[in-house]
């Protein structure tokens, strides 16, 4: 495969030379719009889309190896098409809306500030990742390992704590609530609750307030 490395494309450039199927090293891609297009076999290793339009790409059998995506529109992507070798990404500013995720690696990945409703988190290791500021709107987490993981400033999402993997991930005060069901919870600046219960097959929905220096559970609904 042809390597291509050290380039800043734009979408000038591709208008006079479609890019082709070859490994991209250290490249820009800014302002192109690769909409519906296919990016299938191709590798990008320490490359930073830009201002780029991925929405509904096909990636089938494609590289990502330390990629970062900043202010991208990424609309209806698999990223389980992705080969799992070395894969590695973080995102800027994007809107994932309606992306997949379903049984990937993202580990340590860090989501800033990006629109993630409806993304599918299915059987994805999300483990000491980061999502700041991010809308998680009906996100789902099914299987999902979320250990360590860190959603302190993100908002609107709702997790069943019984149907994923979690240890100490942080949260904030303010969306606690988003663990709809829970234990063994790590809260950032206020102390380690421990929410201790065994469930049934209602769909439980536990409410806390801040007293003092501590949570207390405030009702429980079925």
């Amino acid at each position: 495969m042809e390597l291509i490395e050290h380039h800043t494309f734009t979408s000038k450039d591709l208008k006079e030379n479609p890019l082709k199927i070859a490994q991209y090293e250290l490249c820009v891609f800014n302002n192109i719009d690769f909409k519906g297009l296919s990016l299938s076999e191709f590798e990008f290793i320490d490359c930073e889309f830009v201002d780029c339009d991925l929405s509904l790409v096909s990636l089938t059998g494609s590289m990502f190896q330390v990629v970062h995506f900043k202010i991208c529109k990424i609309l209806g992507l698999f990223f389980e098409t992705v080969k799992p070798f070395l894969f590695q990404v973080s995102f800027e500013n994007c809107n994932l809306e309606s992306s997949s995720f379903a049984g990937v690696n993202l580990e340590s990945t860090v989501f800033a500030e990006c629109k993630l409703v409806g993304v599918d988190f299915t059987e994805a290791d999300v483990s000491k990742g980061i999502f700041n500021e991010c809308d998680l709107l009906n996100a789902v987490f099914l299987n999902t390992n979320l250990t360590k993981t860190n959603v302190q400033t993100a908002h609107n999402y709702s997790i069943d704590i019984r149907s994923i993997q979690v240890n100490k991930a942080v949260v904030s005060n303010t969306n606690l609530e988003g663990f709809l069901k829970g234990e063994g919870l790590d809260i950032r600046n206020l102390y380690q609750l421990l929410v201790k219960m065994s469930f049934n097959d209602n769909y439980l929905i536990l409410h806390f307030e801040l007293t003092a220096s501590k949570y207390r559970l405030t009702s429980i609904l079925a």
